[in-house]
Parts: C-alpha cells; sequence; structure tokens
C-alpha cells in the first residue's frame, strides 16, 4: 500500500506497473492524473448532490449572500465558476487554458424526473400486478374447494353404495350360517 510507503522507497505505477522511486514530499508530490481527475469531475456532476443548482464558488462574498448559479467547473481549479466568471477565466492569461466542463444540471434534473416516473409505473405495476394475483389466487382456492368438495360426496357416494353391499353380503352369509349349524 502507498500509504506505508516512505519517500525513497520503490513504488510500481498503478496502470503500466513501470517501477519509480517515490518523491521526497511522499504520494502528494506525484503527478496529478487528468483522466482520473476529469472522471471524477464527470461523475460528480452527475450525482446527486449537483442535481440542485450549485452557486458560483469564484464570485461567492463568503457572506452567505446568493450567488449566481455555477454553469461550469475547471478541473485544474476545482472550482464551480457562473457564466460571468467563466468568460472571465476564458480570458485570463494564466487561466485560458483550463479545461472546463459543462455542469450538466438540467439533464441531471430530466433523469430525476425520469427515474420519479419510472418509480411511480412501477409502484402501479406491482400494485396491479398484486391485485390479479389475490384474484387469480381467489379463483384458484375456489376451484379447489369445489373440487375438494365434489370428491367429498363421492366419496360418501362410494361408501354408502359399498356399505350397503357389504351389509347385504353380511346378511347373506349370516344366514346361511344360521341354516347351516
Amino acid at each position: 500500500m502507498s500509504k506505508d510507503k516512505r519517500p525513497g522507497d520503490q513504488l510500481a505505477c498503478p496502470l503500466c506497473r513501470k517501477r519509480f522511486i517515490l518523491p521526497r514530499s511522499g504520494v502528494s508530490d506525484l503527478p496529478k492524473n487528468f483522466f482520473i481527475a476529469n472522471f471524477l469531475q464527470a461523475r460528480e456532476s452527475t450525482s446527486v448532490e449537483s442535481k440542485k443548482t450549485s452557486p458560483c464558488e469564484a464570485c461567492s462574498g463568503g457572506e452567505g449572500k446568493v450567488q449566481n448559479a455555477a454553469s461550469v467547473y475547471c478541473v485544474e481549479c476545482e472550482m464551480k465558476l457562473c457564466q460571468i466568471c467563466e468568460r472571465g477565466h476564458k480570458v485570463i492569461k494564466t487561466t485560458r487554458s483550463h479545461k472546463l466542463v459543462d455542469i450538466r444540471v438540467d439533464r441531471c434534473r430530466e433523469m430525476l424526473e425520469s427515474l420519479e416516473k419510472e418509480k411511480k409505473e412501477l409502484i402501479g405495476q406491482v400494485e396491479k400486478t398484486g391485485v390479479e394475483i389475490r384474484e387469480k389466487a381467489e379463483q384458484l382456492k375456489r376451484m379447489i374447494d369445489n373440487h375438494t368438495e365434489k370428491l367429498i360426496n363421492e366419496l360418501s357416494s362410494v361408501k354408502r353404495v359399498r356399505t350397503k353391499e357389504i351389509e347385504s353380503l353380511r346378511d347373506i352369509i349370516k344366514r346361511q350360517l344360521m341354516s347351516m349349524e
């Protein structure tokens, strides 16, 4: 684990596995992976927290005042900027080459609305299917009860008929036995 390593220790790059020596200031002095930083920023911009309107971090007064809504994110400065601050960011010599990424608030809201609609439809479908299942179960119970009653009646009828036959045969055998004695 790189946290356990000290400056001067050898480490392997997690991507290419090439070995290198850890700089004097440790892991924090390693070069920034902009691909990962951009990926994490894009992920953040579509996360639940960023679905709400984010305030501009450049023109905030720090006094809790209402700021302009941020429309872009500067990957290098790691700041959310409104349209006014974005224009300034693009013209200042030291920041004009910075990578600015749109904050997809509207897209996130659409996704949220779509998910809410899907959830509502799912709940409705589940309730409808639950009713259908209960109705089918009741229908099957009635069929089973009717079939059970029919079988019990047939069994009683067989019992009655067979009992009469047995009683009749018993009487015949009894009479024959008496006549023999």
